[in-house]
């Protein structure tokens, strides 16, 4: 089993899936409403639009969608719920011109429609028509939800806009026991304030929001202390932003703002007008949803944020992450390209470009994107490590510690965030054979983050196979499977190593969970298949060593496998001891899984 299989992707992309069941059910669903009727060139050219709609919908391709949405709208113009997909996917492609002119059409038979109410007053608001905004926010405020959140942001903003700033800090500073509108009405009064003029007001609303936060943010601090800075409190600026640095050493927007202190440039107002603001709200609350899995209205949202603002780098750096999330490289790549040089974010922009390169299967363009940025921006430790990835990924395991390191040295200070670059640092030590380091930077990872199950697992896992101190070993194992009980190669690592501790009944049943766990993997499968042969299960352990040839594993685990059914797997045990190595490993032996992939919302810091 190689590292590649194991660990083909740090960050995982969701599977594309072709649904017949669903597009069975659309077909009906199309013929009962009256859709499918008269056998007319129309009537076919409509059904393929639809479906082809709802598959791209199914596989979350949103240029699809919003195209063939649209194509069906145009054959059946007064449908209401064609109408309202194609003006969700409009939006979501980021087809604004479209998008307001369905948007229209959906407001005279259902004007208080969520989607249409934002598209139309973010179009108000584009235009200089703050007293359309408002009005046309009227009907959604006192809505629950992130609509009515953003609505009352909106008509706050709109209020601004208007000359009404009065009116808009009174709506944003209004009690609210919401924790989530506290802190996003707090912030926003504080942009208001600031963009108005009052910066210590501004300051005072930004406070409030860091405490409704229940802590520093990025966003929050780059506000408050530039609201610090111009009332000329430039020690707490700068202590705020230390403060930040020490949570997260390589925030972009912290080094910029440090940087720009350390050179006496007063900060400019990052939110001068009504547009801004609103298109800040929009961005808020998409990058707060797309933390949770709602990334489609995420997407609906930060695009709603770049119709305002077509130039507002954020948006499109949230709008690659989700693209690309949605394994749509090529959209992905192009929102990254928009982050303009001169951007904070643009080397997070272009790291972003190179994932998608490679998530594209275009791995040369992928490096040569990464050494480019590595020559342009040496210092930089997010660089290294993206690197470091790379070499990972593709078992160049010796250029992978070169990058490693050089990203650890560059560290500014190393935070609890930094497990991950230990971690993966040791593994490829590891594969490269200098295990005294491989352990010290396993052990460093868990002095960053205790009981890090993954790192556990992979610690644990190689201890026992090196047979050294087995207790420790198998105690990190079993509290990697009670950190993470749901991860089928993590319990396949606890059963692998009780049946290497020869206790082949409780390796049996822990084996038949990371298979129910995990049930097409065929590493774990073929270890179950062991398994069950030792304990005298030898038709079963058959069944699945066959059930594990069918998933395609390696070559090397085929042949092994054959091996086993031909002549039983206490004959090729025979064979392998007879053939050990110096080092006294087993030939052949198949490896369990001791890398799992890691979580996206893990970053090294």
């Amino acid at each position: 089993m190689t590292f590649a299989t194991i660990s083909r992707r740090w960050l995982p992309q969701p599977p594309r899936q072709i649904r017949f069941a669903m597009a069975a059910a659309v077909v009906m669903g199309a013929a009962s409403s009256g859709w499918i009727g008269a056998s007319s060139a129309q009537a076919e050219s409509f059904t393929g639009a639809y479906l082809a709609a709802r598959h791209a919908e199914t596989v979350t391709d949103v240029n699809a969608a919003a195209r063939y949405f649209n194509k069906a709208l145009r054959l059946r113009p007064s449908d209401p719920r064609l109408m309202e997909s194609a003006l969700f996917y409009s939006v979501a492609a980021g087809r604004a011109s479209r998008a307001v002119e369905i948007a229209k059409r959906v407001s005279m038979k259902n004007p208080a429609d969520p989607v249409t109410v934002l598209t139309l007053a973010s179009d108000h608001m584009v235009e200089g028509d703050f007293e359309g905004a408002k009005e046309r926010l009227e009907g959604s405020l006192e809505s629950n939800g992130a609509g009515g959140l953003l609505s009352k942001l909106l008509h706050a903003w709109s209020a601004f806009g208007a000359g009404e700033t009065e009116a808009a800090l009174a709506t944003l500073s209004a009690e609210e026991e919401r924790a989530l509108y506290r802190l996003f009405f707090r912030y926003h009064a504080g942009l208001v304030a600031s963009a108005s003029g009052d910066d210590a007001a501004a300051a005072t609303f930004f406070e409030e929001a860091m405490t409704a936060a229940g802590g520093p943010t990025s966003r929050i601090v780059e506000a408050l202390g530039a609201a610090y800075e111009r009332t000329e409190r430039t020690e707490k600026a700068e202590e705020l932003y230390d403060e930040l640095l020490a949570l997260s050493p390589s925030d972009a927007s912290m080094l910029a703002a440090k940087a720009r202190l350390e050179r006496g440039e007063a900060p400019a107002v990052k939110f001068e007008t009504a547009v801004e603001g609103a298109a800040e709200a929009f961005y808020g609350l998409a990058a707060a949803l797309a933390q949770e899995d709602s990334a489609r209205i995420a997407l609906l949202y930060v695009r709603l944020g770049l119709h305002l603002r077509p130039d507002f780098d954020e948006a499109h750096l949230l709008v690659g992450e989700i693209m690309e999330s949605f394994d749509q490289f090529d959209e992905a790549d192009s929102s990254y390209a928009k982050v303009t040089e001169a951007s904070p974010m643009f080397n997070a922009a272009q790291l972003g470009r190179a994932s998608a390169m490679e998530n594209a299967e275009d791995d040369d363009a992928a490096l040569e994107l990464l050494k480019g940025l590595s020559s342009r921006a040496p210092d930089d430790p997010q660089i290294h490590f993206a690197i470091g990835r790379f070499f990972s990924r593709h078992e160049q395991f010796e250029d992978c510690v070169v990058a490693y390191k050089d990203g650890i040295e560059r560290l500014r200070q190393i935070t609890d965030r930094n497990w991950l670059s230990h971690y993966g640092l040791g593994i490829c030590l590891e594969r490269t054979k200098q295990w005294q380091l491989a352990e010290e930077n396993f052990r460093t990872a868990l002095e960053l983050r205790p009981n890090q199950p993954d790192v556990l697992n992979y610690l644990g896992y190689s201890l026992l196979e090196k047979g050294e101190r087995l207790d420790e070993a198998r105690e990190m194992i079993e509290l990697a499977v009670k950190e993470k009980p749901e991860s089928g190669y993590i319990v396949d690592s606890l059963g692998w190593a009780l049946y290497r501790l020869g206790e082949f009944n409780d390796a049996v049943e822990h084996l038949e969970r990371a298979v129910s766990l995990t049930p097409v993997e065929p590493v774990i499968v073929d270890h179950l298949g062991d398994a069950l042969w030792m304990v005298g299960r030898k038709m079963e352990a058959e069944f699945q060593w066959n059930r594990a040839l069918s998933f395609e594993p390696e070559e090397d685990v085929v042949e092994r496998i054959n091996r086993k059914l031909k002549v039983g797997l206490d004959r090729v045990l025979e064979e392998e001891m007879a053939e050990k190595d110096d080092e006294g490993a087993v030939e052949g032996q198949t490896e369990p899984k001791k890398v799992e992939v890691t979580p996206a919302s893990e970053q090294d810091g």
